[in-house]
């Protein structure tokens, strides 16, 4: 009788269990369907997204690229800038002066007017660019255009630090026109504030030997060939000026 009393004690308690056991409902397993997972952006989205990775992304800087001699990709980045409706006014000019410097070094000098003209809309005394514009007219051999920027460039920069160099594009100017007299005072001026530039030595020792100016040439063929022994031009004019003065002895 005790143990039939403590089967019973033991059943019922199991008993008890396996019927909360069978009242519990199961969770049902989640199971992601296709709307759940993420939907693929639509083309405006993707538009958007592409833009603001640009924008996050850092920015090629055409200066930099222009003094590591990529003046290809330097063009790129500056044209792409002036694309921009967010670039200040002074910054669409700088972006103008790089483009133009960059095109020069890729003798692209049509590009170079081109984009110049469109600068000097932005400021017409931009010294920067007026001088661009003389040396890719001056490459060109449209002189009368680059002595008009020569000129130019005197006007609106009387201190600049590319005189030197237009006055010697004055003086080749003049040179081509055989007129002597100004390419002396061209020469001479750039001179006087580079008087290291042997190579302008040389063309004004050029210019005084077609004036006639034997002693002034030798001069100036003597200081160019001091600052450079190569230079052939001065060269070949002290070799003149020596085979003159001993025909006329």
């Amino acid at each position: 009788m005790r143990t039939k009393i403590a089967v019973l004690l033991i059943v019922i308690p199991l008993v008890s269990v396996f019927a909360q056991t069978e009242n519990v409902q199961p969770r049902p397993t989640q199971i992601q369907t296709p709307a759940q997972t993420e939907r693929p952006q639509t083309a405006a989205e993707e538009t958007r997204a592409v833009a603001r990775s640009r924008r996050e992304a850092p920015r090629e800087d055409a200066l930099v690229l222009f003094r590591q001699g990529n003046y290809t990709r330097a063009a790129e980045v500056c044209l792409e800038e002036l694309q921009s409706s967010t670039r200040t006014r002074t910054q669409r000019l700088d972006s103008y002066v790089v483009l133009c410097w960059s095109l020069l070094q890729a003798d692209r000098f049509r590009d170079v007017i081109r984009y110049g003209e469109e600068g000097l809309r932005l400021n017409v005394n931009d010294a920067r660019l007026i001088f661009t514009m003389c040396e890719a007219y001056f490459a060109l051999k449209e002189y009368q255009n680059a002595l008009e920027f020569a000129q130019r460039y005197v006007r609106v920069a009387p201190t600049g630090d590319k005189l030197p160099q237009v006055y010697n594009y004055m003086g080749q100017i003049f040179l081509q026109w055989k007129e002597y007299y100004h390419a002396v005072t061209a020469f001479s001026t750039s001179v006087s504030i580079n008087p290291n530039a042997g190579a302008v030595w040389a063309s004004l020792g050029t210019a005084k030997e077609n004036l006639k100016d034997v002693k002034g040439a030798r001069e100036a063929y003597r200081r160019a060939l001091n600052l450079q022994s190569y230079n052939q031009t001065a060269q070949e004019g002290m070799a003149r000026l020596d085979r003159a003065a001993g025909a006329d002895r």
